[in-house]
């Protein structure tokens, strides 16, 4: 099986490779971290069920999955290698690692601000050999593939994904986590008032009978005109 994307060094930091793929591949080719990942919440199950199924919203960020580039060395030339081609924007093919081998190609424009400068597009192709290659570890979007199983249009959705490339276990056994903690806990959360004024302060865009009826939405979204008044006072109260 093949996986291709754009392989770059995010923030100038974790080298990843950013695609899209069938949500159905994503999910046969991951499994969780039992270290780090929670059980699966049935009511949450549900609500993501509902919501796969329904489409009209349909939208989530990059699925985020990681793979250890070499599980039994540390530090082999075939890492240094692609570290230091991605890092120069060099083109390259048939890298092999354990599991898999990595080809890429590059595209160099001049920079339309500095044409002293070279922007660098990198597109990578991974490709996996099924019967021997270990699973991606999931760090973000467990609840979502794990619903594949659940309907088989799923399968066939195309899926956003970023699979994070760590050079050796211990790389990957530490950032997993740290990324996993990060994604989780480190963002600040609007609070229900700030995200129901979202939806409940524009009736023409979100009109009643689809506040009751949306598996987006449902029963608790829907308040009629006075009740919607008097949640908007006491809202501004606090």
């Amino acid at each position: 099986m093949k996986i291709k994307g754009v392989l770059d060094f995010s923030l100038g930091n974790f080298l990843c490779l950013r695609g899209f793929a069938r949500m159905g591949d994503l999910y046969s080719l991951s499994e969780p971290d039992p270290s780090f990942q929670r059980d699966l919440l049935k009511l949450h199950e549900k609500e993501m069920l509902a919501f796969l199924r329904e489409g009209e919203f349909l939208f989530f960020p990059e699925v985020i999955l990681s793979t250890t580039l070499s599980p039994d060395v540390d530090n082999t030339e075939e890492v240094a290698k692609l570290f230091e081609n991605v890092k120069t924007g060099q083109h390259f093919a048939n890298l092999k690692f354990p599991d898999y081998r990595l080809s890429c190609s590059v595209n160099k424009t001049k920079s339309g601000q500095d044409s002293r400068a070279i922007d660098i597009f990198q597109t990578a192709t991974l490709e996996l050999n099924l019967k021997s290659a270990r699973k991606f570890s999931r760090i973000d979007g467990n609840h979502r593939l794990s619903a594949t199983p659940k309907d088989k249009k799923f399968e066939t959705y195309n899926t956003p994904f970023c699979l994070l490339l760590f050079r050796n276990t211990t790389e990957a056994a530490s950032f997993s986590r740290a990324l996993f903690h990060n994604i989780n806990y480190k963002s600040v959360p609007l609070t229900m008032e700030q995200n129901l004024k979202l939806i409940l302060d524009d009736a023409a865009l979100f009109p009643d009978a689809k506040l009751k009826e949306h598996e987006s939405f449902g029963w608790p979204y829907y308040m009629p005109g006075s009740c919607t008044l008097h949640w908007t006072s006491m809202s501004s109260e606090t």
